[in-house]
C-alpha cells in the first residue's frame, strides 16, 4: 500500500466510526426493550457483561496494535500475524459476515424508524433506496464516507440533548428489579451485544490510518469507555420516563418521550444510517485484506483497489450480500447471528495476545502492556457467553472455523508476513519434555525412534521400503551423515598407519551437497507425515563424526532407541560396522543390520544419483497378504526376541502380512518344550496372524530350504565376528535384518 492511501487520524479513522457504530440502533431501538424485559438491574448487568467482553477485547487489541506493525483487516491483520494465515482466514470469514450483517442491521433498524413515520411505505423498498445509497457513497472513497459520519454525529449530539431535555425524564420511579428467566436473559442479551461491536468498524480502518499504533488504542478504548458511560446513563433515563410496559411494546419510546421528537428520530436515522456505512466502509476492507493473504477463494479479485485505494470489487460483493441479509427482516434475528460471528472474533483476539504473552517471546514488545489475565477472561467469557446464548449455534459456529481452517491449512498457504505459530509449538513442546523428563520411562512405551547413518545416499534407497515399515507411522528418525574433513597437517606416516589398519579417511562430498542428499531422502519420510530431522557433522573420519553424533543426539528430546545400518556382509570394511554397533551399544541403542541381497528388483528406482538422490513410493507387492511372510529365527533364551518380535510387529501392520515363528533344534526331544516355547510368545506377545514352524536339523544347513518369507530376522549376538551373517546373507535370497537389544524393549508390556 502506498503511502498517500494512508490518510486518516485517531478521530476521524478510528474514533468516529466506533462510537457511532455504538452508539446507533440498538440505543434507539432496543434498549428501552432491553429495559422493559430485565428491568433496569438486569439491563446493567448485560451492558456491564457485554462491556468485559468489550472491553478485554479493546484491551488486548490495543497492546498488539502496539507491538506490531498492522496492515488491512483490523481483527483479521492482528489474528493472522499472530497465529498464523489459516487460523486469521478461520476468522476473517465470519467477521466479514459479522460486518456484512452488521450492515443489514442497521439498514432494517433505519427501516423500522422511517416507516414508524410513513406506515404506508414499503419496507423492501426503502431498505433498497438506503442500501444503494450508503453503497455509493462507501464506492466513492472512505473519506466522503468519513464527512457524511461527521455530519451525522452532530445530529446524533442534538437527539440526545432533545431526550434529556424531556418534559417526561425521570417523572417515573426508578425500579431497579430485576426480571430474570434463563432462557430470556440470554435471549435478550443476544439482542444487545452489537450494541457493543463497534471496536470492530474502529479496527478494520487499521490499513486506511496514518499511524495504526497509536491511533488503534486511542480510539477504540476512548470510544468503548464513552459508549459504556452513555449507555448506563441513557438506561437510567429509559427507565425514569416510561413503565415497563411502554419500554416492551413500543421501540419508538425514545422518540415519543423525547423534547423534540423529530430530532430523535432524525437520529435514529443518522444514527443507523452511520452504523450502517460504517459496517459498509468496514466489511470490504475485511475482505481486501484476506484477498490480500489468498485465504478466500477467487483472492485476485477481491484483491484489487482503485486509484484512491478503496477495494470496490470487495464492496460491489458485500452489498449484494447484505441485499440477501436483508430478507431476514426481523432486527432481533440479524442481532443475534451477529452477536454470535462478533463473539468468535472477540475471542480469537483475546487468544493471540494470551499466546504471546505466555510465551515471552523477545520479539513481544507491546507499548502497551496489559496483564495475562485481561485476554484469559475476554477468551474464556466470548466462548463461554456463546454456549449461554444458544449451544448449537456456538457449535455450529466453531465447526464452521475448523472447517475452514482445515480448508486453508490443505491449500498451503504462503504469505510474507510472519506469526508466532512456531514459538506456540516449542512451548507445547518445551511443556512435553519436561513432563517427559520428570516421567519414568517404561518399556510399554517404547516405539522405533531410528538413528539412520548413511555413507552413500544411493546405497541407502535400497533398503528404504525396510526403513518405511519399522518406522510408519508414529517413529521418528534421525538421517545424518558424516563428511570427511582432511587434516593437512597429517603427517604421511600418520596417513599410512591409518590406511594399513582400515581406518583411511574417505574422500566425501562437499557437505551441502551432502545436506541436500540428505534433505531429500529426509522429504520421503515427511510425505509419511513422519518427525524427519537431518545432521550432517564433519570430522576427519566417519567413526569419529558418528561418535559425536550419537553422543550429541542422545541429549536431546526424543532420544534415537535404535541405530539402523545397511551392510554388505562381504565387504572388505566391516570392522568400521563393528565399531559403530561397539559405540551404539555403549549408548544402548538397539542394533539393526540390514543386508539387501535379494536378486529381486530393487524397489526403488534410482536417477542421476550423482546429483541427487530419487525416491520413488514402493510399488505394493502383487503377492496376497495371506501369502507372504515375516520369518522370525529364535532360539530360547534369545537376549534379542523382544526387539525382533517388535520389529515383526511393526513391520506385519505395514505390510499387512503373517509372521512365522521358526526354530531350527538337533534333538528331537525338545520339540514340544520348543512348540510351548512359541505358543507362549504368541499367547504373551498378543501375535496376530501368526504361526510356529519347528525344523529339525543344522541350523546353517536348514537355511537353504527352509520356508520363503519377504524378510528374515535374526537375534545377533555381537558384530565381531561377522561369518554367520555373510553365511545366512548368501543362503537366503531375501532382505535379512539382524538385530540385537539394548534392554529397554519388550514385546510383552
Amino acid at each position: 500500500m502506498t503511502k498517500q492511501l494512508k490518510k486518516f487520524g485517531t478521530f476521524a479513522g478510528v474514533f468516529t466510526p466506533t462510537i457511532l457504530t455504538i452508539v446507533g440502533v440498538i440505543m434507539y431501538l432496543r434498549l428501552g426493550w432491553v429495559i422493559g424485559s430485565v428491568g433496569l438491574s438486569g439491563a446493567l448487568i448485560i451492558i456491564g457483561l457485554a462491556h468485559v467482553a468489550t472491553i478485554t477485547t479493546a484491551l488486548s487489541l490495543s497492546s498488539m496494535a502496539t507491538n506490531a506493525k498492522i496492515g488491512a483487516g483490523g481483527f483479521y491483520a492482528l489474528v493472522s500475524r499472530s497465529l498464523g494465515p489459516e487460523i486469521g482466514g478461520a476468522i476473517g470469514i465470519p467477521l466479514y459476515l459479522s460486518q456484512t450483517l452488521g450492515t443489514a442491521l442497521y439498514i432494517i433498524g433505519f427501516t423500522e424508524a422511517w416507516l414508524s413515520i410513513f406506515p404506508e411505505h414499503s419496507s423492501v423498498i426503502i431498505g433498497l433506496i438506503v442500501l444503494v445509497t450508503l453503497l455509493l457513497i462507501s464506492y466513492f472513497g472512505a473519506d466522503l464516507a468519513m464527512k457524511f459520519q461527521f455530519v451525522i454525529m452532530a445530529v446524533i449530539a442534538l437527539s440526545l440533548v432533545s431526550f434529556f431535555a424531556s418534559k417526561h425524564s425521570l417523572t417515573q420511579e426508578i425500579n431497579l428489579s430485576f426480571s430474570y428467566v434463563p432462557g430470556k436473559f440470554w435471549e435478550v442479551f443476544a439482542v444487545f451485544f452489537p450494541a457493543v461491536t463497534g471496536i470492530g468498524a474502529g479496527a478494520a480502518m487499521s490499513g486506511d490510518l496514518k499511524n495504526p499504533s497509536k491511533s488503534l488504542p486511542i480510539g477504540i478504548l476512548g470510544a468503548t469507555f464513552v459508549g459504556l458511560t452513555l449507555y448506563c446513563v441513557v438506561a437510567f433515563w429509559y427507565a425514569g420516563m416510561a413503565t415497563p410496559d411502554e419500554l416492551t411494546n413500543n421501540y419508538m419510546i425514545m422518540s415519543i418521550k423525547s423534547k423534540w421528537e423529530w430530532l430523535v428520530l432524525a437520529g435514529i436515522m443518522g444514527a443507523t444510517l452511520s452504523s450502517a456505512l460504517g459496517s459498509l466502509v468496514a466489511a470490504p476492507r475485511i475482505l481486501f485484506a484476506t484477498a490480500q493473504d489468498h485465504v478466500i477463494p477467487f483472492s485476485k479479485t477481491f484483491a484489487v483497489r482503485s486509484k484512491k485505494g478503496d477495494p470496490k470489487n470487495s464492496i460491489l460483493l458485500t452489498g449484494f450480500l447484505v441485499l440477501a441479509s436483508l430478507q431476514l427482516g426481523n432486527l432481533n434475528v440479524v442481532a443475534s447471528l451477529l452477536t454470535m460471528f462478533f463473539l468468535i472474533s472477540y475471542a480469537m483476539i483475546n487468544i493471540s495476545l494470551f499466546i504471546e504473552i505466555i510465551l515471552k517471546i523477545p520479539s513481544f514488545r507491546p507499548t502497551l502492556k496489559i496483564p495475562v489475565i485481561v485476554p484469559f477472561i475476554g477468551s474464556i467469557w466470548c466462548i463461554a457467553i456463546m454456549f449461554l446464548i444458544s449451544p448449537p449455534s456456538a457449535v455450529g459456529s466453531l465447526i464452521f472455523i475448523g472447517c475452514v481452517y482445515f480448508f486453508n491449512v490443505k491449500r498451503n498457504i504462503q504469505v510474507s508476513f510472519s506469526d508466532i505459530r512456531s514459538g506456540l509449538f516449542n512451548a507445547i513442546a518445551e511443556w512435553a519434555v519436561k513432563k517427559s523428563f520428570k516421567t519414568r520411562h517404561h518399556k510399554k512405551s517404547w516405539k522405533p525412534n531410528i538413528l539412520l547413518p548413511i555413507e552413500s545416499p544411493k546405497e541407502f534407497t535400497e533398503i528404504l521400503s525396510i526403513i518405511d515399515a519399522i518406522v510408519v507411522p508414529s517413529g521418528t528418525i534421525r538421517v545424518v551423515s558424516v563428511s570427511i574433513k582432511t587434516n593437512p597437517s597429517q603427517s604421511k606416516l600418520t596417513k599410512f598407519i591409518r590406511k594399513s589398519l582400515n581406518i583411511h579417511t574417505k574422500k566425501s562430498m562437499d557437505k551441502n551437497h551432502l545436506e541436500g542428499q540428505l534433505n531429500h531422502i529426509a522429504s520421503h519420510f515427511k510425505g509419511k507425515k513422519l518427525l524427519v530431522t537431518t545432521t550432517v557433522a564433519e570430522a576427519t573420519n566417519l567413526i569419529d563424526g558418528i561418535r559425536i553424533i550419537i553422543q550429541t543426539i542422545k541429549g536431546l528430546y526424543l532420544p534415537p532407541n535404535l541405530i539402523c545400518l545397511r551392510i554388505n556382509p562381504h565387504s572388505k570394511n566391516l570392522a568400521r560396522i563393528e565399531e559403530v554397533t561397539s559405540i551404539a551399544e555403549k549408548e544402548k541403542l538397539g542394533v539393526i543390520l540390514i543386508t539387501n541381497t535379494s536378486k529381486r528388483p530393487s524397489i526403488l528406482n534410482e536417477k542421476s544419483l550423482d546429483t541427487t538422490v530419487a525416491l520413488n513410493t514402493p510399488k505394493p507387492s502383487s503377492q496376497k497378504s495371506a501369502n507372504r511372510y515375516i520369518n522370525v529365527w529364535l532360539r530360547s533364551e534369545s537376549p534379542n526376541l523382544n526387539l525382533a518380535l517388535l520389529l515383526a510387529i511393526q513391520i506385519q501392520k505395514n505390510w499387512k502380512c503373517n509372521i512365522r515363528l521358526i526354530s531350527s533344534i538337533e534333538d528331537l526331544s525338545i520339540e514340544k518344550k520348543t512348540q510351548s516355547f512359541h505358543k507362549h510368545l504368541i499367547d504373551s506377545g498378543r501375535l496376530q496372524k501368526t504361526e510356529s514352524k519347528i525344523l529339525v536339523g543344522n541350523f546353517f544347513n536348514l537355511i537353504e530350504t527352509c520356508p520363503k518369507a519377504e524378510l528374515n530376522i535374526f537375534g545377533a549376538k555381537g558384530f565381531k565376528d561377522y561369518s554367520p551373517l555373510k553365511i545366512i546373507s548368501t543362503k537366503l535370497d531375501s532382505t535379512c535384518l539382524f538385530v540385537k537389544d539394548s534392554g529397554q524393549e519388550s514385546a510383552f508390556a
